[in-house]
């Protein structure tokens, strides 16, 4: 059993009122406390409608009693019924609420996010711009869920078809068992969002022929904000040409949690595998990249199966980016708990690819998956040529003796190692490892330092002011990155915000979400169990703030919870 240490923190007591946060608005201020996401939420989705919009409702469940397809859904007291009938009725900008909370609709195949399936299942009618998007939000956010049982590709049209531009998807649920797709949720297009969405991707690890990629944000200039997956996936959250040629540019993924129940496919055999992936080019070193991924969590993923006997058929990276992307870019992202055969971020292989950059991110627990080539190390990098920048990481906690970092060039500056058996180089050691500390030994290289020290927290490191022109050593993830509702490109959509990311949003909807069962694995473990250090119900944010370093355990520091 770890060693528990108590802290000041003092649990709000049962039934009392959370403080209400400041409402922060297109990630402005709010100093150094959590805003209100619904009411940010709120504040975006009014100015992403045009003035002459029509506002559409649909009551898939007819939970008011009320709801038919003759209606014209212009009024929510008599809203349309299905999705694909109201989709239909709308024009460019409009607004379509989706009525119901905390119902399921199950295997209708006019309760898709198209116009209709097969050759007919076209998306939404185009917004065109910012300011005047096309937007499909519950009523209630997480209030609904879409249930699709099926043995082929759902309906020919995938769950959601955000193949348009300047289409925002908000506040739905999916639930889907199928056993043959390569993906349900469709971001081709340009300019879209989603946003506070949960998909839960069910079924029995080897019983798959297809690849299941349940998110497939293969467009440009997309955004997926507040998503969380769950369930058997062979790439989880993707995005990239799948080697192509076409472009795959400039997507931003933020605040997405992710949770691998275990995959194997029967028909797709010596086949990678990761939480998130970012396929890239098979020749060209400009059609996939510019990605971000901002405050993003790969947690408690367990490996893939071994049914198919396929050396090359296992779980690659918490993160991975197959064939050649440049300039993908990782803020505040945290790879904990994962079983995998590679690393926590294995962000190029050896095919090619340019120019990462890492900023406080954190691969702990990174655990060998007893399969497969290699081993298991906090980052990754097998390619010559990559010339990435890592800086202010945090790395460590691997069992059976696997590696902190391997890289093949770049600078690696600021970054603590704990609890690993050495810095490796596969092909050649980074070109600078300046300011960087080693817990147990192994300091080398440019203004090192090695530390025996405790430290208590993953997410905040004790090196403040140890690293290059005073810049601390190590991750610190306590502020939201990015501005709030931004796409690639808009005012701050890539800078540290004033506010706090903790509580993470949404927490308690994803725990219910990712605790139901989804056929692989047992969903009830890791943050979706047990009690934190004070005795209170497991949170995934103290789950995260109280993960053991070192056989010790450390109360999550006062703040946190307002």
């Amino acid at each position: 059993m770890p060693i528990v240490l108590q802290s000041s923190f003092i649990p709000r007591p049962a039934g009392a009122q959370q403080p209400t946060p400041p409402v922060v608005g297109g990630g402005g201020g709010g100093g150094g406390s959590p805003p209100d996401w619904d009411a940010m939420y709120t504040t975006e989705l009014a100015a992403a409608r045009s003035g002459g919009a029509t506002t559409r409702y649909v009551d898939p469940s007819n939970s008011l009693g009320t709801a038919s397809d003759a209606n014209t859904g212009t009024s929510r007291s008599l809203p349309k019924l299905t999705m694909v009938n109201a989709i239909n009725a709308m024009a460019a900008g409009d607004e379509l609420i989706v009525i119901g909370n905390g119902v399921t609709i199950s295997n209708s195949a006019s309760n898709v996010i198209t116009k209709g399936t097969g050759a007919s299942g076209a998306a939404a009618p185009n917004g065109s711009s910012y300011t005047a998007m096309t937007i499909i939000r519950a009523e209630t956010p997480y209030g609904v869920t879409f249930k699709h049982e099926t043995t082929g590709d759902i309906f020919n049209v995938g769950v959601c078809n955000m193949s348009g531009s300047y289409l925002w998807v908000d506040g739905i649920n999916f639930h889907v068992e199928n056993f043959a797709e390569e993906a349900c949720l469709y971001l081709t297009g340009t300019n879209n969002r989603l946003t506070r969405c949960l998909y839960r991707s069910y079924g029995v690890a080897g019983g798959y022929s297809e690849y299941k990629q349940p998110i497939n944000a293969a467009g440009s200039n997309n955004l997926v904000q507040d998503v969380a997956l769950v369930g058997v996936m062979r790439y989880g959250v993707y995005t990239g040409n799948g080697g192509s040629g076409s472009n795959s540019l400039q997507n931003v993924f933020r605040r997405v949690v992710a949770r691998c129940d275990g995959y194997d496919a029967s028909g797709t055999s010596g086949q990678p595998q990761a939480v998130f992936a970012c396929y890239g080019d098979n020749s060209s070193g400009t059609a996939v990249g510019q990605m971000h991924y901002h405050n993003c969590i790969a947690i408690d993923s367990i490996r893939a199966s071994t049914a198919s006997g396929n050396a090359d058929s296992y779980t690659w990276g918490a993160w991975y980016n197959p064939k050649i992307t440049f300039g993908n870019v990782y803020r505040g992202c945290i790879a904990l708990n994962c079983e995998t055969s590679r690393g926590g971020f294995m962000i190029q292989d050896n095919l090619g690819g340019t120019n990462p950059t890492m900023t406080d991110c954190v691969a702990w627990d990174i655990k060998f998956a007893t399969i497969g080539n290699g081993s298991a190390q906090g980052a990754l990098s097998s390619n010559s040529g990559t010339s990435g920048t890592w800086n202010r990481l945090t790395l460590g906690n691997y069992s059976g003796g696997l590696s902190g970092f391997d890289a093949a060039s770049g600078a690696m500056t600021n970054t603590m190692f704990s609890d690993y058996s050495g810095l490796q180089a596969q092909s050649g050691a980074p070109s600078s490892t300046a300011y960087c500390t080693f817990q147990d030994g192994d300091a080398s290289g440019t203004n090192q330092v090695t530390f025996n020290q405790s430290f208590e927290w993953i997410t905040r490191t004790p090196f403040t002011t140890q690293g290059s022109a005073s810049d601390r050593v190590g991750a610190n993830i306590e502020k939201a990155w990015g501005a709030h509702c931004t796409n690639y490109g808009q005012t701050g959509y890539d800078t540290e915000q004033a506010y706090q990311l903790w509580p993470f949003p949404y927490e308690s909807e994803i725990k219910t979400f990712f605790s139901a069962a989804t056929g692989s694995g047992t969903s009830t473990r890791g943050f979706c169990t047990g009690t934190s250090v004070d005795g209170s119900s497991q949170s995934l944010t103290r789950y995260i703030w109280e993960y053991e370093i070192k056989g010790v355990q450390a109360q999550i520091p006062s703040g946190i919870y307002p």
